[in-house]
């Protein structure tokens, strides 16, 4: 029986593509791998992460001391994966039959990541504490109907330009159709996740810096660019829909949009 790598897989392979691309690196390795699968905040990761109590933000950070820029122009396309991490997509598999699941996902291909010896990443994700059993414990303890809707909610390649805070890939996914309705393991449309980010930002500043705090030019410009992508999906919603989107809070103050019906 065949088995299929998840749309969640499969963006992480492009997002790591384009992070060699970025930092002028003429391979794809399990560093790239593994940054953009922190960054994507799978569902079963972050399950084994607050089960080991361990903080997903000093993980990406411990991560990226790892890339290293390179000085080579690259021509445009993909940057071709290493013999390591074709070795870990193979071991991914294994990984999934062995716990007798019909898909390939994210937790398949850390569970193989922390089985590749001699691998400086892998050392690094020991050092924070994650290991093969505890992630197995926690795929093996998840419902079958649960593992049966691992895809319904996706983190979209949209979500993590946003997340990135990139709105020329915005613009881009956008021109290309990308879907504005698919939701994130919380729940949320691309220009939900849009309008929480700016807000969860805003609040991280002030609670770290406090309330009488001057706004930095960067933080001024981040802000003025996620005010940008806001607009932006606004615009796309309102060209798809023909209507305004309008907005409510729950009880947690996170936005939610509401289609305004004309």
């Amino acid at each position: 029986m065949a088995i299929d790598f998840t749309i969640g897989i499969q963006q992480i392979l492009v997002f790591a593509q384009e992070e060699a691309y970025r930092l002028k690196n003429d391979y794809t390795g399990i560093e790239h791998i593994v940054v953009c699968l922190f960054m994507q905040k799978d569902r079963i990761v972050t399950s084994v992460l607050r089960d080991l109590n361990i903080d997903s933000a000093m993980v990406r950070a411990g991560l990226e001391k790892l890339l290293q820029i390179g000085d080579k122009t690259l021509p445009l396309g993909e940057i071709p994966f290493n013999l390591p991490v074709k070795k870990a997509l193979q071991n991914a598999v294994t990984e999934s039959k062995k716990l007798g699941q019909t898909y390939v996902g994210q937790e398949h291909l850390l569970l193989a990541i922390l089985g590749l010896e001699d691998e400086t990443t892998t050392k690094v994700l020991k050092d924070f504490g994650l290991n093969m059993n505890v992630l197995e414990e926690v795929i093996i303890a998840i419902p079958k109907d649960e593992k049966d809707n691992l895809n319904i909610y996706q983190t979209t390649p949209l979500h993590l330009a946003i997340d990135n805070i990139n709105m020329v890939k915005v613009k881009e996914l956008l021109a290309a159709r990308a879907d504005l309705y698919t939701r994130n393991e919380k729940g949320e449309i691309p220009l939900e996740y849009a309008m929480n980010k700016r807000f969860e930002e805003m609040d991280f500043f002030y609670f770290d810096k406090g309330d009488d705090s001057t706004p930095s030019d960067f933080f001024k410009e981040k802000m003025d660019a996620l005010q940008a992508i806001v607009k932006i999906l606004e615009d796309a919603h309102i060209k798809s829909e023909n209507t305004q989107p309008e907005y409510k809070f729950n009880k947690n103050g996170i936005c939610r949009t509401v289609r305004k019906i004309n």
